[in-house]
């Protein structure tokens, strides 16, 4: 027994070093002591999306249903001070160990303290004394001593207090860290294919520490060229907005017909204080999650650039978008007398409608401009351009953003996201960026439901049949302009009579603008589209949305497509349809699990 006791001792002594040298307990350091607990099973949860489906056929996934879901992930806190949740399968990055994978959680028992050891060996003497004095065997007293599912006086479960631990599996073996050092940890992040699984790290040895010296000799080299970037961009100066302007400005927001949020009005000041009195040009990211905001912080700024005689351009990625905002444009600013124009594509520069737009921005006409990609060509020249603001930055490429930066110079920017791309986001969070965020919803606003299923022409059916019962309409989205007749007719078949109206890039100069506004009128019970409806569209009856062969499309996309809905105080629904489950690829896999598991208001940041 005291042979045993002692063994045990000295693993619980080697497992407490091992806790406090790297934040963890090593499970083959911990397994040394027979006397020591086994661990348990790790809960994986509900596993991945082609896992759920393989083994249900169908997966619905209600974030406050633990039955159908992964539940709602486990937060933990970063180095950064950021908190993020984490979900069994993730990976993770420990600051000594590198990266692993994160099973589960589990309930592991601490060190004994040296009373409680005290009053085990005293509880241990008092059993072995009576088991004498009664004749009892002593043999089975003393492996009940040992044995780890044991209890009463004097066994390994008498002592020790139960804690919560994070089971972490690396090349070499697995981690437990304890939920008080999981600020060690951080989502593993790939500049590459985010769904492509990474290479485990080992505990033993130098590679990682190896690995975290070249990372730290390149992310100096890009400091460095970064911070040269801003350092020229803060020499530069512009003359700010006059402070007796804002009265113009203020009574434009009075038409604003909703009331703003704590964090809109947080970036309307933030905005100001950049506009109005700091001489260096503004440079702001405004990130926040799809229909909580944005826009209106776009339009003050532009009206606050015009009233003080500077030319203003909003640019968005698709056509789409671009109508929607300059008809909100319109709709703020025409009866106040700013005199603005829609440039996209089919305006060009040979055409009557193109060049006569041209000429009116470089003599200075036009106070307001609204466009697409033509605002970045060459033949565009701003009479006295003095704000610029980006929607939705990440669509643009690296030749656009290029092509920016020159437009840009001395010039205020201003740039709209609900998924910033990480290499943006990172310079906002470093502060290269200002940056401002809405996480507060508009009231009475509810997360939208997300289902991913095989393609089931019975739900489809069922999904588009209470939608119309209640007085709504719908959204199918499809990959393909290819594939919008063979959806067309599937409809049909699901819902006989259906009116459906149809969107996509490939039709004739404003047709798809044209179709989505009849849509938003009420003529149309399903707006069958392509992604041009990925951003802009703003359409409340709009509460079911229907993603056809949703395993083709990227993260981001999903995510705004999903944003298109639930924009009133009904509750809104999306059904994501993988149409080849076993053919899932690893990267989709990926993207439609964080699709089901991130379904809560603000999730853009998990994104």
């Amino acid at each position: 027994a005291n042979a045993a006791e002692t063994a045990a001792d000295d693993a619980l002594a080697e497992a407490e070093d091992a806790a406090e040298a790297g934040g963890v307990v090593i499970e083959e350091v911990r397994a040394i002591g027979s006397g020591l607990p086994p661990p348990q099973t790790a809960s994986a949860g509900g596993g991945r999306i082609k896992q759920r489906l393989e083994r249900r056929g169908v997966a619905d996934y209600d974030a406050v249903d633990a039955e159908t879901s992964r539940g709602q992930g486990v937060p933990i806190g970063t180095a950064g001070s950021w908190r993020v949740k984490i979900f069994p399968g993730d990976y993770l990055v420990h600051q000594k160990y590198g990266i692993g994978r994160f099973e589960g959680l589990l309930a592991k028992r601490k060190k004994p303290t040296a009373e409680e050891y005290d009053r085990m060996m005293n509880e241990r003497q008092a059993e072995i004394a009576r088991a004498r004095k009664e004749g009892a065997n002593l043999s089975e007293l003393l492996d009940a001593f040992e044995d780890p599912d044991a209890t009463g006086p004097g066994t390994l479960n008498s002592v020790g207090t139960m804690v919560t631990v994070l089971e972490v599996t690396y090349a070499d073996g697995t981690l437990h860290v304890p939920m008080d050092k999981t600020f060690r940890l951080g989502r593993y992040r790939s500049a590459a294919d985010a769904g492509t699984a990474p290479k485990l790290s080992k505990m033993v040895g130098d590679t990682w520490r190896k690995q975290l010296q070249k990372a730290a000799a390149s992310t100096r080299e890009t400091a460095q060229e970064v911070l040269a970037l801003y350092a020229t961009r803060e020499t530069l100066a512009r003359t700010p907005c006059a402070p007796a302007k804002e009265g113009k400005v203020d009574a434009f927001s009075e038409t604003f017909p909703y009331q703003p949020t704590t964090d809109q009005v947080k970036c309307f000041q933030a905005v100001e204080q950049d506009m109005v009195w700091r001489p260096r040009p503004m440079d702001r990211l405004v990130c926040g999650d799809v229909g909580f905001g944005k826009t209106e912080v776009a339009l003050r700024a532009l009206y606050r650039c015009v009233q003080n005689g500077r030319q203003a351009a909003l640019l968005a990625p698709t056509g789409v978008l671009a109508a929607q905002h300059f008809k909100n444009v319109l709709a703020r600013m025409d009866s106040l007398g700013v005199k603005s124009a829609l440039l996209r594509g089919g305006t060009h520069r040979n055409s009557k409608g193109g060049k006569e737009i041209r000429e009116r921005i470089q003599k200075g006409e036009l106070q307001l401009c609204v466009g697409t990609h033509a605002l970045l060509g060459q033949s565009i020249q701003f009479h006295n351009l003095g704000l610029l603001v980006i929607d939705e930055e990440q669509r643009f490429g690296v030749k656009q953003k290029e092509r920016l930066k020159m437009i840009c110079e001395g010039v205020d920017v201003l740039t709209l996201s609900a998924t910033p791309i990480p290499r943006t986001l990172q310079m906002s969070l470093s502060g290269l960026r200002d940056t401002s965020t809405i996480r507060t919803p508009p009231p009475m606003r509810q997360p939208v439901k997300t289902v991913v299923e095989r393609y089931n022409p019975d739900t489809v059916s069922r999904a588009i049949r209470a939608e119309l019962a209640r007085g709504g309409q719908c959204f199918y989205v499809v990959p393909r302009i290819s594939m919008m007749d063979d959806a067309e007719q599937n409809l049909l078949d699901c819902v006989p009579d259906l009116r459906i109206v149809k969107a996509h890039g490939r039709m004739g100069r404003g047709a798809a603008e044209e179709n989505v506004a009849r849509f938003a009128a009420g003529e149309g019970d399903v707006l069958l589209a392509t992604t041009v409806i990925e951003n802009g569209i703003d359409i409340p009856s709009v509460n079911t949305i229907l993603v056809d062969h949703a395993n083709t499309f990227g993260m981001s996309t999903l995510y705004q497509l999903r944003g298109r809905v639930g924009r009133s105080n009904l509750q809104a629904y999306a059904y994501l349809f993988v149409s080849d489950v076993e053919g899932l690829t690893e990267g989709a896999d990926a993207r439609l699990t964080a699709m089901a598991d991130l379904t809560e208001l603000g999730a853009g940041f998990d994104v």
